[in-house]
């Protein structure tokens, strides 16, 4: 019994570790962002709308990288669980290389489709070509971000959640720092939203810096990666079979999440049809939905570490507890934001704008998007642990059914019954409440046979 108990402790000690970074980093996440959001809002209101639309197919491009990064993950948590270091640097080294080729043919294609996008994303014509500038920089350059999407989720995969904190910080504090420079030492006149996406650039490139000398530094990683420990030719034969094996775990598993985007980017278009206001709504409510959904989003980073470790060690016992602690913690924390966020959220949205219409469109936004939240704790838990096991496909067929329900109930009660950007959050949240429900499904079926798909592939 003392020794199940003091698994437990254990198991709770490594939990708590993981998780004040990942939250530490969110916050700080949020609030440059708010802050960043305060400078293109003094550069130019239109920057706003601009890029909260643009960003979308952003998000959209840069998650094409999650193919590698989502199966690199599984397999580097598993090999690390397991004690295998040299296979985990080797499926790093391959997931990076891999990741860097297709960055290119990524951004000379993305790159041709800027001209089009804008129409796609439904973009008011005084929109589109701010949108396009934004664009052009920031896809063309996306191979830094490639990098550091692929260092920071192997980081993350060894549980290196401190260090991929300082990483985010440092990206995401000399983007702002830069941007306010340019706003307040170039002058008005010769300010373009390009200046500001080139910011976005060069922190990503300090970013892959620093993640590329945490790796080095690494006790375990670092001695396979400073002394060679892996030479060119061990890395050359064995690159087809881990890129291979990469790819067969994360293909349905990073299309999983370019799915979910597309559809967010053709719900996106449908906003975009609802005018440059309802834009302005969803960027400005954007700041406080960003902490309403940080417990949604920090505590499956934690969780899809420890039950991929759990699952290199072949313990059943330790996935489930994993799972069970961490939808309480994302559930209670969840709550207590919403709370906050719908007593404060006017008072805070002010800061943006004193419009009454638009501070009451935010407000109606806010109350669905509690609902939303809520939901999206079991959805994204079941996401990751199904992954963690090895279950790469129920998350990608769900994800196609849950996007088109999503699609299909924004486009019937945002745009044909009329209600307008609430109507759209119905369809969001009706996606996440189909994703929790047959992912449990399926979660408590596993547990019931303690028996995982990711036992069997290794």
């Amino acid at each position: 019994m003392r020794k199940i108990n003091r698994k437990r402790q254990n198991s709770e000690i490594d939990l708590k570790k993981m998780l004040w970074p990942i939250f530490f980093e969110l916050i700080m996440t949020g609030i440059i962002g708010n802050i960043n959001q305060m400078i293109l809002n003094e550069f130019s209101p239109i920057a706003v709308a601009s890029t909260t639309a643009a960003s979308q197919f952003l998000t959209l491009t840069n998650n094409m990288y999650t193919i590698f990064s989502v199966g690199q993950s599984i397999l580097v948590a598993l090999a690390w669980g397991a004690g295998n270091d040299r296979e985990g640097v080797r499926i790093l080294l391959s997931s990076l290389f891999a990741n860097l080729c297709f960055s290119i043919v990524l951004s000379l294609t993305g790159t041709a489709l800027i001209p089009n996008v804008t129409v796609w994303l439904n973009m008011p014509m005084e929109l589109r070509q701010m949108g396009a500038d934004y664009l052009k920089v920031m896809i063309s350059c996306s191979v830094f971000q490639a990098m550091t999407v692929t260092l920071s989720a192997a980081l993350r995969a060894m549980g290196k959640m401190k260090e991929v904190m300082l990483g985010n910080l440092l990206i995401n504090g000399s983007c702002v720092g830069m941007n306010f420079l340019i706003l307040i030492c170039v002058p008005e006149q010769v300010q373009v939203v390009g200046m500001y996406a080139l910011a976005g650039v060069f922190s990503q490139i300090f970013g892959g810096v620093f993640f590329y000398a945490v790796l080095r530094a690494d006790k375990r990683a670092g001695r396979l990666i400073r002394r060679g420990g892996i030479s060119l030719k061990e890395f050359k034969a064995g690159l087809w079979n881990n890129v291979r094996h990469i790819i067969r775990l994360g293909f349905p598993g990073g299309m999983e999440g370019i799915i979910y985007l597309i559809s967010q980017t053709a719900v996106m278009s449908l906003i975009g049809i609802l005018g440059t206001q309802a834009l302005t709504v969803k960027g400005y409510t954007g700041n406080l939905v960003t902490y309403m959904a940080l417990p949604a989003n920090a505590v499956p980073l934690a969780a899809a570490t420890l039950i991929g470790m759990a699952a290199g060690q072949h313990r059943s016992d330790r996935i489930h507890e994993v799972f069970n602690r961490c939808l309480k913690i994302s559930l209670i924390l969840t709550g207590l934001i919403c709370a906050v966020c719908l007593l404060g959220g006017r008072v805070f949205l002010m800061v943006y704008t004193k419009d009454s219409e638009i501070l009451n469109q935010c407000m109606r936004i806010l109350v669905i998007d509690c609902i939303l939240e809520l939901s999206r704790c079991f959805a994204a838990l079941l996401v990751v642990g199904l992954k963690g096991v090895g279950d790469v496909r129920l998350p990608f067929i769900m994800v196609i059914i849950a996007s088109g329900l999503n699609i299909g109930i924004s486009w019937y009660f945002g745009i044909v019954l009329g209600f307008g950007l609430p109507g759209i959050w119905y369809g969001y949240v009706a996606d996440l409440v189909f994703r929790s429900i047959i992912g449990m499904y399926r979660w408590n079926n596993y547990r019931k046979n303690r028996d995982y798909p990711i036992w069997n592939e290794t």
